[in-house]
């Protein structure tokens, strides 16, 4: 079939289906989205756990210890997350009979709010007790999205990596500080998008390296500074010049680098070792379409963020790894396999419009199952009544939709509703991706976690901190800092933060100032390397005739000689942006 444009029915664009995509909704048996890619990205975000706790009452029977929890003071319930997993409590004993006569979201809603919750989702993990979520982790401190780690602190999804502090999307990494989407990488700082590179400081996108500091585009190269080669002496005695313990050195040699990056030609999208794909920030991948930070043998996808390790045959999904196949529409699965319009589902098949469920199959509408089969509204069938209910649900849904309070309707394929998440619009990843103030989120209609009044005064300004992690003493520990941010920024800022005895040991091990700022503006700051979601179609920059084009002299002949470079490609980078864009083909004769 031809592609089809339609109209979201939230952002009222127009957004395209690909040919290639009506295959893959009949396999699925769903009907066509009513809302674009990006609508829906948000829809998901929506449900997604944000960097921040929040301390609340245990609410599971015979407690009444004050927590640390993902929720605050929603009118949810929460339950330690030890006790939701023992058998103390029974998931479906919340199930309850379907009720034709009122729309199939309105009854999802309350068992949504009745069905208690985890206060962290932690899975198989070992002192991991302040992370908001981690999977096979060890001695993990304020991490998300963790799987296979340990001794990571205050990072975003590290991956089969150890003492990763500060970072987001570390794969198979062994000390890394403040770096972003780094992999098999070891005793790296400040660095973005390098690969194999070790004993290295602000790199961007470089890979089997070593020894280097200030560079760009890299190739197994060792003793560089700023792109410049040096001897092996050279290169100690100029780095004994320069001493990253202190911040303000560290911050004179961010600015120097990031000037220096703009120097070189870009190349047009992140994407290693993949065919026929397209993107940004792709390792190892065949047959992907607009993808976005997938790693590991990633097949066959279309719109798929934040992947790894062997996702296949999927679309629509917002964080999805370990051999899941066929997921459409959904956010947060680990090992499943045909799972729809869902949230948090690890090790399942065969599950649509469920959230929190764990090693179960054939559920509709359900949430907090474990080991469990045939299951609509937490009420569990046998298997013949659950495949005689299914078609009739369905199309109860699309002949009965539900009208959310921001006017969007909702039937059978459309995801859960923003409404019904557990997290306001400034509580989840939404504003993380897509920050809105206050009044901008109100404005849309969203729900707002205003700030609460603190139980505690900051006993020291960042600006008072020594300078030098020399000249830093135990006594820190006792400290309350108050964020350099003061609360005035909109990245989920805590306004004060301490430091913790493991954490003071890794900047001293390796030579690392205190921060100034919280460890959720540090999360945000980090993101500026980060493009969007989307592509654009562009041409390549090299030999440009534009005069507001940054020139860059080449260093080799291109197939093009001294013309412009006739080759187009889909980036992320807007048309808007600084960065002289080079395709493959010119990229590949300047660094290689």
């Amino acid at each position: 079939m031809n592609s089809e444009q339609r109209k979201c029915q939230n952002c009222h664009q127009q957004f395209v289906i690909e040919a290639d995509d009506f295959a893959f909704y009949e396999r699925m048996q769903v009907p066509f989205p009513t809302f674009c890619w990006e609508c829906s990205l948000k829809h998901k975000m929506g449900w997604g756990i944000c960097f921040m706790l929040k301390k609340r009452t245990c609410d599971a029977p015979g407690h009444e210890e004050q927590i640390f929890s993902r929720f605050g003071d929603e009118k949810v319930t929460v339950y330690d997350h030890q006790f939701w997993w023992s058998d103390k409590w029974d998931a479906p004993s919340f199930g309850r009979e379907y009720d034709f006569n009122r729309p199939f979201f309105e009854q999802l809603k309350e068992l949504y709010i009745a069905v208690p919750l985890p206060n962290l989702m932690i899975v198989n993990s070992i002192n991991c007790e302040y992370c908001p979520s981690a999977q096979d982790c060890k001695d993990c401190y304020l991490i998300v999205g963790g799987f296979g780690s340990q001794e990571c602190m205050y990072s975003i999804t590290p991956v089969l990596s150890q003492r990763v502090v500060d970072s987001n999307i570390s794969l198979a990494c062994d000390t890394l500080y403040d770096c972003y989407a780094c992999t098999k990488s070891f005793n790296l700082k400040y660095s973005v998008q390098c690969n194999d590179c070790l004993d290295s400081a602000f790199l961007y996108e470089c890979r089997g390296c070593s020894d280097c500091f200030g560079c760009v585009g890299l190739r197994n190269k060792q003793y560089h500074i700023f792109n410049k080669p040096y001897t092996k002496e050279e290169y100690k005695k100029e780095m004994a010049k320069i001493d990253l313990g202190s911040r303000a050195v560290v911050w004179e040699y961010q600015k120097r680098f990031e000037k220096h990056l703009l120097a070189f030609p870009r190349k047009y999208a992140d994407i290693k070792n993949s065919v026929n794909s397209t993107g940004h920030d792709i390792l190892n991948a065949k047959n992907c379409k607009n993808c976005f930070q997938t790693r590991d043998d990633i097949e066959d996808c279309s719109k798929v963020v934040l992947a790894a390790r062997g996702v296949k045959e999927s679309r629509d999904v917002w964080g999805g790894g370990l051999h899941s196949q066929l997921l459409y529409n959904c956010c947060q699965i680990t090992g499943g396999q045909r799972i729809m319009f869902s949230s948090q589902i690890r090790n399942s098949h065969d599950v649509q419009y469920s959230r929190e469920c764990f090693s179960s199959s054939n559920l509709f509408g359900c949430a907090g199952l474990r080991d469990k089969k045939y299951a609509i509204l937490n009420k569990l069938y046998s298997k013949e009544d659950y495949e005689k209910m299914l078609p009739r649900i369905i199309e109860h849904m699309q002949a009965m939709p539900y009208r959310d309070s921001r006017g969007k309707t909702y039937q059978y394929g459309d995801f859960l509703p923003f409404e019904f998440s557990s997290f306001r619009y400034n509580e989840s990843s939404l504003q993380e991706y897509f920050p809105l103030t206050r009044e901008q989120a109100l404005h849309e209609g969203f729900r707002w976690k205003d700030r609460e009044e603190r139980e505690y005064s900051p006993t020291m300004h960042a600006s008072e901190m020594p300078d030098s992690i020399k000249d830093v003493s135990d006594s820190v520990l006792k400290d309350i800092i108050e964020c350099a941010h003061q609360g005035s920024c909109l990245h989920q800022c805590t306004a004060a933060f301490r430091i913790t005895p493991q954490e003071l040991q890794f900047y001293r091990n390796y030579n690392i100032p205190l921060p100034s700022i919280c460890p959720s503006c540090r999360a945000t700051e980090r993101t500026k390397w980060r493009l969007p979601f989307k592509l654009w179609h562009r041409q390549c920059r090299c030999n440009s005739r534009d005069d507001s084009i940054a020139k860059y002299q080449n260093t080799r002949e291109h197939f093009h000689a001294d013309r412009p470079c006739p080759n187009e490609f889909e980036t992320p980078y807007q048309f808007d942006r600084p960065e002289l864009l080079y395709c493959e083909e010119c990229y590949n004769s300047e660094i290689l």
